[in-house]
């Protein structure tokens, strides 16, 4: 597989990734075999087995110490492959650790396009806290490993985390596009058409019908 480009979709947890991702794959982007996240269910365990090879105490990569594969794209290729993609489309893949581990990506899809998925943090913190899964930081333990002392200020420096990474990304040579998932619960959609054609991708006029009731519902 030659000229392979793919289309990163990243972001912390609960800032809307998985909305994003939704909307691409209904404008003809590969996505693979997916969970109701839209995370490839190949790539993954693969990635996160990575991310946890190299995992510091404080629950993120050591990217100053971390041993990362040189060959990360062959490997995607393979599993990419193995799930019918043929070159003729672009595909994506969309996982917040792909911030976590920035550097693996870049190096091994340098023309890989980014999209990095943000929200307004204190939004972020309430969702977390209020998901069922998501108890990393209910846990004693895991507040004292980073010196604090509530479930909001743990997922506040958890954001912060990703915010470094966000700014490592848009300080090295990356094609990459910030979105705001949220502007499209008021109606406006021009940012994400604008990221849609600067994808080289066709926007499907069935998106608004589909992601308003989503972003809606995600603000009750």
């Amino acid at each position: 597989m030659k000229n392979l480009n793919p289309i990163l979709v990243t972001g912390a947890d609960r800032s809307g990734s998985s909305i994003i991702a939704r909307v691409l794959s209904m404008c003809n982007v590969f996505t693979g075999d997916v969970n109701n996240m839209y995370e490839n269910i190949a790539v993954y365990p693969v990635h996160h087995y990575i991310a946890d090879k190299n995992t510091n105490g404080c629950f993120m990569p050591d990217l100053k110490k971390a041993k990362l594969p040189k060959d990360w794209n062959k490997t995607v290729d393979i599993l990419m492959k193995l799930q019918g993609y043929e070159q003729d489309t672009p595909f994506m893949y969309k996982d917040s650790v792909i911030s976590q581990l920035w550097p693996m990506w870049k190096t091994s899809f340098p023309d890989a396009r980014w999209l990095v998925v943000r929200r307004k943090t204190p939004d972020i913190i309430n969702s977390c806290m209020q998901t069922g899964y998501m108890k990393r930081f209910k846990v004693p333990y895991n507040l004292n490993k980073i010196g604090v002392h509530s479930e909001y200020n743990g997922w506040l420096w958890w954001v912060h985390q990703y915010e470094e990474r966000f700014l490592e990304i848009m300080e090295a040579d990356i094609q990459y596009k910030t979105v705001w998932p949220e502007r499209m619960a008021d109606g406006d959609y021009e940012q994400m058409k604008d990221i849609i054609y600067w994808l080289g991708l066709q926007w499907n006029d069935k998106i608004e019908y589909v992601i308003t009731p989503l972003l809606k519902n995600r603000r009750k």
